[in-house]
């Protein structure tokens, strides 16, 4: 996106798609049915 659109453009997309999360819309993990997370961890996460 930022190769084809722009920096702005993207850094707009991206505000909106973190300020709808925090709002209460679905993140791609919860709508596939994923609850797990593995945040700043390295190697193999099962």
């Amino acid at each position: 996106m930022v190769l084809d659109e722009g920096l702005d453009t993207a850094t707009d997309a991206l505000m909106t798609r973190i300020c709808a999360i925090a709002s209460g819309e679905p993140a791609r993990n919860e709508i596939n049915g994923e609850r797990d997370i593995a945040i700043w961890k390295r190697g193999v996460t099962l």
